[in-house]
């Protein structure tokens, strides 16, 4: 009984030490993206939809990408499934290492970090540039990264005339449960 005690205990132990990955309480959560057009045009689109997960390891920030809008109608719909492929892809994911982050006790710290993104199923190396602030149980962020989707195997976007270059940049902005 001892030993079949001990075993338990020690397989309990081990388990609760395996970091599984948990969603964090956001409030007030915005994805933003930039993207330039051959034209000098700017198509900004956003989305409030994000789930923040915390493991020992990692911060993990997902984006339902069929939750994206930039307020027109048509571009959103060729965006998401001409370009997106969102019922084949449906997530955008950023995974940045938690022993990179510097997160303040109190007041504001800032610092890049290297990133995993993965979107349209590719998962590329980006740097993260950010900003952390507490405000009392909860830590403020605001963070941007600068993306290439032609890397991610998403096709250069076009229609008219109009060509969107590759480039886009991304910015997130939420407060977290600290």
């Amino acid at each position: 009984m001892v030993r079949r005690t001990a075993l338990v205990v020690s397989a309990v132990a081990f388990l609760s030490s395996l970091a599984v990955a948990a969603p964090l309480p956001v409030k007030g959560a915005t994805i933003a993206f930039a993207a330039k057009a051959n034209v000098g045009m700017v198509i900004e689109g956003t989305t409030s939809a994000i789930v923040v997960d915390e493991d020992a390891k990692n911060v993990t920030l997902t984006v339902a990408v069929g939750t994206l809008t930039t307020g027109v109608e048509l571009r959103d719909k060729h965006m998401k499934e001409t370009y997106l492929e969102a019922p084949k892809f449906p997530e955008a994911k950023l995974v940045i290492e938690k022993s990179c982050l510097a997160l303040p006790e109190a007041g504001e710290k800032s610092g890049e970090c290297p990133a995993a993104f993965t979107l349209h199923g590719e998962t590329k190396g980006v740097t993260v540039k950010y900003k952390a602030a507490v405000t009392g149980k909860n830590v403020d962020v605001d963070a941007n990264f600068v993306a290439n989707f032609v890397d991610h195997g998403v096709q250069e976007p076009k229609y008219m005339g109009i060509k969107v270059k590759p480039l886009v940049d991304v910015k997130a902005k939420f407060s977290a449960a600290r």
